[in-house]
């Protein structure tokens, strides 16, 4: 079980924090420093805003940066700990996979 719990978390993790940010750039052309930003803009970000919360309520129900009132809810330290370790991972997969590709073409010619 816990290794499924592992699993579902990591990916809540990457779809409301990681991809809405990082999602739209291009793996090979993501830099060290955009991995840089990304996690010092979620350190200091709004939980409300990070996950888009309080944009999808309907007008009359929303109470943060929507409206221009900061809940200044910042994610814990162990949450950007998470964050940082999915996506150090995903992007060493991510090179590990693409070393091997490149040693099978290189076999192949």
């Amino acid at each position: 079980m816990g290794c499924t719990a592992t699993l579902n978390s990591y990916e809540g993790l990457s779809r409301l924090y990681i991809r809405p940010a990082l999602g739209k750039k291009r793996l090979n052309r993501l830099s060290p420093t955009d991995v840089r930003r990304f996690l010092t803009d979620f350190k200091t970000a709004c939980l409300c805003c990070l996950r888009g919360a309080d944009t999808e309520r309907p007008e009359d129900k929303r109470v943060c940066c929507a409206v221009g009132r900061c809940c200044k809810r910042r994610p814990s330290a162990r949450t950007v700990q998470y964050i940082h370790a999915v996506l150090r991972s995903a992007l060493q997969q991510a090179m590990r996979e693409e070393l091997t590709r490149s040693r099978r073409r290189r076999r192949v010619r």
